[in-house]
């Protein structure tokens, strides 16, 4: 594994380690890492990967050459465990990811169909810049704000 295994976003919120796990093997890597209202702390809590939405988020970071979008889906005991990606409908350019209305309502249907709560399926923003930049937009910040702003944990 190398750096580019690690989607950074530096908002200069601190430094935490974020771990792909791969079989029996673990390996880590130290990465500046975007989080609202959960506090990382000398790496005490880890945003970890299935092994499945790793290699999907690999997927799309070089699917093409524009934004995209997914929601991060967390293990019922630790919603900073993604175990999957869901990829709702959605409009992309080069600089904007754009979920389509329908598409996030069937989204949160869905999952709440499966007994999954929107704490584990709505509150982790995973998004996608073509080449190489990681940090958030003012774009990026405000619709976070906006649309997670009032729950008691997110992850951009």
């Amino acid at each position: 594994m190398n750096n580019n295994d690690v989607i950074p976003t530096n908002m200069g919120r601190g430094t935490t380690t974020i771990r792909a796990e791969r079989g029996p093997e673990k390996e880590e890597l130290s990465s500046p890492m975007s989080l609202r209202k959960v506090r990382i702390d000398n790496g005490q809590r880890q945003l970890v990967f299935a092994p499945l939405a790793w290699l999907k988020l690999r997927f799309l970071l070089h699917a093409g050459e524009t934004e995209v979008g997914a929601f991060g889906i967390a293990a019922e005991q630790n919603l900073l465990y993604i175990e999957d990606l869901a990829v709702p409908r959605q409009h992309t350019t080069e600089v904007s990811v754009e979920f389509e209305d329908t598409a996030v309502a069937d989204h949160f249907d869905r999952f709440a169909d499966d007994g999954i709560t929107p704490s584990r399926c709505g509150r982790i923003w995973i998004h996608t810049h073509p080449g190489s930049s990681p940090d958030p937009s003012f774009t990026d910040e405000s619709t976070f704000e906006r649309v997670v702003g009032t729950c008691d944990s997110a992850v951009m």
